[in-house]
């Protein structure tokens, strides 16, 4: 498969996109820490034979969601960044918006392993209908 990731400077735009719509401070607390959960869907296809669009889109969310390297705005930027990964590579999230907000808040909170969140992520999404 020809991988397309986001960098983050996407990341960032995904961030300021979601300030601008739904409020909160702009830019990232901890410059390490972006770099380290949007690298993380690279590193997945590089060292992990098995990776599929899924495994590698939870990757990147679930970095972006715990790693807290915004000021605000961590679980609306790995869901965004999740649902843009997706996308450009040919897929999108099949739940409706309830649910993933949901599922987004028990990652955060710690009560859904990263395991458990890559589980859901490929059971819920499917090929973009052309």
């Amino acid at each position: 498969m020809n991988w397309i990731f986001l960098d983050e400077a996407a990341v960032m735009a995904i961030q300021a996109d979601q300030i601008e719509k739904y409020g909160g401070s702009h830019g990232p607390r901890d410059a390490g820490l972006l770099a380290s959960a949007v690298y993380r869907a690279e590193n997945k296809v590089n060292f992990d034979p098995d990776a599929t669009v899924g495994t590698v889109g939870a990757s990147l969310g679930y970095g972006l969601i715990k790693n807290h390297a915004f000021i605000d705005g961590n679980k609306r930027v790995g869901l965004g960044a999740l649902v843009a990964f997706l996308r450009l590579n040919g897929y999108r999230i099949t739940v409706d918006e309830a649910e993933q907000i949901e599922i987004v808040l028990r990652v955060a909170s710690s009560e859904m392993s990263e395991a458990e969140f890559t589980g859901w992520v490929e059971r819920s999404i499917g090929p973009v209908q052309a």
